[in-house]
């Protein structure tokens, strides 16, 4: 495969209400992708290989969130999910100030310029069957919570960034750049290419890895994405395949199925009581993953 410039031919950002946020990152998106492909020109065979792969994965995958008991009973009540600064909530990973300021890394823009609506809201994709897949790694339902919101795909590919691995650990969000879902790019591997000697090493590891081994060796499979992290080291950053959701979401229109994960504790029965007659408002019904 030979190298090539990328050439955008399609309207990413082909929704009825434009999200600022994302039409500046679009040409950030695009110096970044044209900058590592000239940067990593000897290598264009592989990079061709995790692109085909992606877009495999997004096409195969459904996107997903978890969420608390109490944060998702508080969305319900409001037919929203909101981002974590619109709550005035969270307290993980550093809570809300390292979390700006590794969107401002991820994304190479000022946070503060841009209302907090207009902020990502973070989730997973997981397989068709999610519990043959998450079995491989259920570590997110401990991270995030119990319930799990798999999303009407459709109603978000244009507004969907993806990372390889969390772009919420502060270290790998000067490494990364999300690329749009519609039509993924490797950058989502490793691809910040101010960070020159961090980006070399980086880059060559995980794209090495991911074309060589994971998907050459077919050790990674398209339908059990959340395989990465127990094939890959933890030095790697590949947690899982990370979505960034952007724009408002509600349970109305976006949310096709809620299921949740048994661990069988008291707080658990309640949280079922109190859930079953609010997602009956939107025809939903919630159901174990395992």
């Amino acid at each position: 495969m030979g190298f090539f410039f990328y050439e955008c031919t399609f309207n990413i950002f082909d929704m009825s209400t434009p999200i600022q946020f994302l039409e500046d990152y679009k040409n950030i998106h695009d110096e970044r992708n044209t900058t590592c492909r000239i940067f990593f020109k000897s290598s264009s065979e592989k990079i061709g290989i995790a692109e085909n792969f992606l877009k495999q994965v997004v096409d195969t995958c459904d996107f997903c969130m978890c969420m608390p008991f109490e944060g998702f009973i508080k969305a319900l009540m409001d037919n929203e999910i909101k981002e974590m600064s619109e709550t005035g909530s969270g307290s993980t990973n550093g809570g809300l100030d390292v979390r700006r300021e590794a969107i401002q890394n991820l994304y190479g823009l000022d946070t503060t310029k841009y209302p907090v609506k207009e902020m990502p809201k973070y989730g997973l994709l997981v397989g068709p069957d999610s519990a043959k897949d998450l079995i491989r790694d259920p570590d997110v339902f401990y991270h995030y919570g119990q319930v799990m919101v798999t999303f009407r795909k459709e109603n978000l590919m244009d507004r969907t960034t993806m990372t390889v691995g969390s772009g919420l650990n502060f270290l790998e969000s000067l490494l990364k750049s999300p690329t749009f879902v519609k039509d993924p790019k490797f950058i989502c591997i490793k691809g910040l290419p101010k960070k020159v000697e961090m980006l070399r090493k980086g880059f060559f590891m995980g794209l090495n890895f991911m074309a060589d081994y994971l998907i050459k060796e077919k050790q990674l499979q398209p339908e059990y994405p959340n395989s990465i992290a127990l094939l890959s080291d933890d030095m790697l950053g590949f947690e899982n395949f990370e979505i960034q959701i952007f724009g408002k979401i509600t349970f109305s229109e976006d949310v096709k199925e809620v299921c949740y994960m048994p661990l069988g504790n008291d707080k658990e029965q309640d949280f079922l009581k109190e859930a079953a007659p609010l997602l009956n408002k939107y025809n939903l019904t919630l159901k174990a993953i395992f």
